[in-house]
């Protein structure tokens, strides 16, 4: 007898077919499978498989346009519920009948080979209590601080050589890297340069404080999203690339692997406007598994030509066989503000 798949939705009354795809394959195993809808379940739809096993994306169709996936490790008999996620598909067939995590034999051995026989009662000894406990740790800690030798002079010069090749290769002059060591403290007692007073000050030309003022510059995060809203506004006629690490990325984990010649886009439209602008950005795929990141760009004469305002945007993934998936969205929110220049 085949086995049934359901599959649990929000979406009662439809008709839908189904294509399955093993895990990390482009091809689908089962293709246009109708879905029969549960008589007492309204939304619990179904399927009966007599090929198909292993795990497999369940994507589902209403005509010819995706509608949602689900996982499921398919059988040939029984029943098999699908899941949101590969994971979770994953963990449910691996449980027993009665929702445990079975654990095999040889497993069971070597837990119990490393704890030990489990003890009668009779042998039952009370483990110590928590503040033996933190007594003995305390005391290991501190003998063991006690008997670390630390080199204090050779720290300080290893702190010393790193400060000064960094000051050094900053292209500060030999007399400014002085003057810092000295202020810094990180020669000692040794006496200061006579070429300055540096008790009173560090003697630095006006180049050189400009150097040291520019390492405290403030670095903004290139755009991304922060909830269902980019975290920062776009300003018009900005340049938006990875050279100069203010690309717009979006990254998930809950997303499949992105196979290559797959391609991404971004698709804004303007709110509340009775003649609404839009605008498109062709993206990249920077990273196509595990934390799956998408990358968008613009050159500012692109963004140059997007209206301020209040966008809804969308941000769909198009895989090699046609198939489209929402990245983001499609009702995540973004601005772009107008260039106090603009004419």
């Amino acid at each position: 007898m085949p086995a049934t798949i359901e599959i649990p939705t929000t979406r009662p009354g439809r008709t839908f077919t189904l294509s399955a795809f093993p895990d990390g394959s482009d091809t689908a195993a089962l293709t246009s499978v109708p879905l029969t809808e549960s008589g007492t379940r309204p939304g619990v739809y179904s399927f009966s498989n007599d090929t198909a096993t292993g795990l497999h994306l369940l994507i589902a169709y209403d005509d010819t346009t995706p509608v949602w996936q689900s996982w499921a490790v398919l059988e040939t008999s029984g029943v098999i519920v699908a899941s949101e996620t590969r994971e979770a598909a994953i963990l449910a067939q691996g449980l027993t009948s009665n929702g445990e995590v079975p654990i095999a034999a040889s497993v069971r051995d070597t837990i119990l080979n490393a704890i030990g026989t489990p003890l009668q009662s009779d042998d039952y000894v009370a483990p110590p209590t928590v503040e033996t406990i933190r007594d003995a740790v305390w005391s290991a800690v501190t003998r063991t601080l006690t008997e670390i030798d630390i080199d204090q002079a050779a720290i300080a010069e290893s702190i010393a050589s790193t400060v000064s090749a960094a000051l050094v290769g900053s292209a500060l002059s030999s007399n400014d890297v002085q003057q810092l060591r000295y202020q810094l403290g990180l020669d000692g007692p040794a006496s200061a340069p006579s070429s300055a007073t540096p008790h009173l000050t560090l003697g630095l030309s006006t180049a050189s404080l400009q150097q040291l003022l520019a390492l405290k510059q403030i670095r903004v995060s290139v755009p991304t999203l922060i909830g269902n809203e980019l975290n920062q506004p776009l300003v018009q006629g900005d340049n938006y690339s990875a050279a100069l690490g203010s690309a717009i990325e979006f990254s998930r984990t809950d997303f499949p692997d992105i196979p290559s010649e797959s391609t991404c886009r971004l698709i804004a439209q303007e709110r509340d406007c009775p003649a609404p602008s839009s605008f498109v950005i062709d993206g990249t795929v920077a990273v196509a598994s595990e934390t799956k990141v998408l990358r968008f760009e613009a050159t500012s004469a692109e963004s140059m030509l997007w209206k301020p305002g209040r966008y809804e945007f969308q941000v769909d993934v198009t895989f090699p066989t046609g198939e489209v998936r929402s990245f983001v969205g499609p009702n995540a929110q973004l601005r772009v503000l107008a260039r106090l220049d603009a004419a």
